[in-house]
């Protein structure tokens, strides 16, 4: 049995989770700090996240981080044109100096708290 960490990665990761992962949570709501400690964890070991930004031949659609050093990060935005791959229609960035806030603003972007119908409780606020 995978433990909650692991599935809370695995939902990062993958963006979904089977029945039975799902109803793991269904009691027991994923929190955004749960959430940005495992993006830390991930972030300590990876320049990007999600990690498959890098490995896209430059086609990657929507936001990801990049750390840029200890305490500086930038998160990215990135759409291409539907017909042409390769032609960017957005491309835009955000610096942060807090690991915390570019997680939050990333969550709250790409997923507006909710992963593959998982509520995240914020729990910052």
């Amino acid at each position: 049995m995978e433990t909650r960490t692991s599935l809370i990665k695995k939902l990062l990761l993958t963006s979904h989770l089977n029945t039975y992962e799902r109803q793991l949570f269904s009691k027991q709501k994923i929190t955004l700090m749960e959430i940005i400690e495992c993006l830390k964890n991930e972030l300590m070991s990876n320049k990007y996240f999600p990690p498959q930004a890098l490995n896209t031949n430059g086609i990657f659609e929507g936001y990801f981080i990049e750390k840029i050093s200890g305490n500086e990060f930038i998160l990215h935005v990135s759409r291409n044109h539907s017909i042409n791959p390769f032609n960017k229609i957005e491309k835009t960035e955000f610096k942060f100096d807090s690991c915390q806030n570019v997680i939050t603003e990333y969550i709250s972007k790409e997923y507006q708290f909710n992963i593959d119908g998982i509520e995240i409780l914020n729990d910052n606020l």
